[in-house]
């Protein structure tokens, strides 16, 4: 069975400090919303979390069409969603006021 991690490694990232980057970065403003995790093929989506306080329906409609993202999945129990993401809109997309962390997804194996 596999369940996506994004869920659990989102939020846990949220609550924890010292959320590294994962990958270098070429985002084009001063202070890029932390990339963390590792690409996964088996998950190839990344997991956008939104800042307290953000309408997360209404923002992620907003980043959905001002953004070329497919494979759109909203978080019902945090400010989040999931997509497949280009790296030219990821780094668009990290500059963006209203994001706070970018997550690479994951696959958890469960035996």
């Amino acid at each position: 069975m596999r369940i996506s991690l994004g869920i659990f490694t989102a939020a846990a990232c949220l609550a924890a400090t010292g959320c590294a980057d994962a990958t270098p970065s070429r985002p084009a403003c001063e202070h890029p919303a932390p990339l963390t995790g590792t690409f996964n093929p088996e998950a190839p989506k990344y997991i956008v979390m939104l800042n307290d306080g953000v309408d997360p329906h209404a923002e992620t409609a907003r980043l959905a069409s001002r953004y070329p993202f497919t494979g759109l999945v909203e978080y019902q129990t945090f400010p989040a969603f999931a997509a497949d993401i280009d790296d030219d809109t990821l780094d668009l997309l990290r500059c963006e006021s209203s994001v706070s962390v970018v997550r690479h997804d994951g696959v958890v194996h469960l035996d």
